[in-house]
């Protein structure tokens, strides 16, 4: 049933840096419990018994385990961050059947969004109740902005800094922005305890959108920006179904 899925993935751990016969070579033979052991004894002395275990054994382990098992396993040790934090197809297809096989029957999770990987979508949609900003560290108790357009968490002092974004509305003066750039960088929607919402536009973003922008020759630039107003009004339709998706997850969860 899951041959075709798992020999690409095996040929992927065994092609790890954390899956070593030796200092100098790699095992690529089939890893049977006689072969583990023959290694163990004769060339492995120092090797994990964790590592001795055969590649297929530990992918049927993954695929029934629950998404915190498999967290608690990425911090067990380098060898199974490797495998289980890897952003390949492979891997990807793990987390997506632990999703699907842990989600409430009353409620189906979308896949991720583009930007977002399995281990982060399921951290962020079913584990994190705990947040800080990576600017000045503190903890966050709410979030007032769209965490599906950004990797990116910040605390509403950093936000109103402005040193790590802009929040565009009707009284801001400020002109790092240009206005013809506005529609066609992808801005977090921050709600700010508001009926509406302001948008967000992070610097990097802008800094890398601009970069972008000014390497294209002059001709070439309209057309460009034009086809990224497309992009990032798609965009945005898309990540309305996230956002009613939480809403109807939290909902779910005050009735239970």
């Amino acid at each position: 049933m899951y041959e075709r899925f798992l020999k690409p993935l095996i040929k992927q751990i065994r092609k790890s840096k954390s899956f070593k016969t030796s200092s100098l070579e790699t095992i690529n033979v089939p890893l049977t419990p006689e072969i583990a052991l023959s290694f163990h004894n004769d060339t492995q002395p120092n090797l994990s018994p964790i590592q001795l275990m055969p590649v297929e054994i530990l992918v049927m382990i993954c695929y029934y385990s629950t998404p915190q098992d498999l967290y608690s396993l990425c911090s067990v040790c380098k060898y199974f961050r490797t495998i289980l934090w890897s952003k390949s197809p492979k891997t990807q297809v793990i987390w997506e059947r632990i999703r699907i096989l842990n989600q409430r029957d009353c409620h189906h999770y979308l896949s991720p969004p583009k930007n977002m990987t399995e281990q982060e979508y399921i951290w962020r949609t079913t584990m994190a109740n705990k947040y800080h900003c990576q600017f000045c560290l503190l903890p966050i108790n709410m979030i007032y902005y769209d965490l599906y357009t950004t990797n990116i968490i910040c605390c509403e002092e950093c936000i109103h800094s402005r040193k790590y974004g802009i929040i565009k509305h009707k009284y801001d003066k400020y002109k790092r922005l240009p206005k013809k750039f506005e529609e066609s960088i992808i801005p977090t929607r921050h709600f700010n305890l508001n009926p509406n919402y302001y948008k967000l536009y992070w610097l990097k973003d802008i800094e890398n959108f601009k970069a972008k922008y000014y390497s294209l020759k002059k001709k070439e630039r309209k057309g460009w920006l034009q086809e990224r107003r497309r992009e990032v009004k798609l965009y945005l339709k898309n990540i309305d179904k996230y956002i009613k998706q939480d809403e109807l997850r939290l909902r779910s969860s005050h009735c239970h």
